[in-house]
């Protein structure tokens, strides 16, 4: 998994598809298709998520890319790809780099219960 941490300049094409709910669920088996065969085939991918909204209203696909321009560039190659969703669907799309990361004011550490403590035959403290 790629780290959200500026320093590694990695660059983010958010893609946000509108839809109708009853056709999210297409999309969502539409996008997951064309990432998996086209997308992370080109140069430059690092990573991708795919989120669905709970409305029924909205897919969004989160791309890692190496560079902006590797961003840039594959998101106007992958036009055509995206054309059977832009049927019923349309498209938001910008590539975003890093300007600052956020973590939780206090990590949390989880201890191992007594019971496993046991079972794995050594002290952990």
């Amino acid at each position: 998994m790629a780290s959200l941490f500026p320093a590694n300049q990695l660059f983010t094409q958010i893609n946000v598809f509108r839809v109708t709910p009853e056709n999210q669920k297409r999309l969502v088996e539409f996008l997951t298709r064309t990432t998996e065969d086209e997308v992370r085939a080109m140069p430059g991918f690092v990573s991708a998520s795919l989120h669905q909204s709970l409305d029924g209203q909205s897919v969004t696909l989160l791309a890692k890319w190496q560079s902006a321009l590797a961003g840039w560039e594959e998101s106007n190659a992958l036009l055509p790809c995206f054309n059977q969703a832009l049927e019923f669907a349309s498209l938001e799309s910008a590539v975003h780099k890093p300007v600052r990361y956020f973590e939780p004011q206090e990590l949390q550490v989880m201890v191992l219960s007594e019971p496993l403590r046991r079972l794995s035959g050594r002290r952990l403290n």
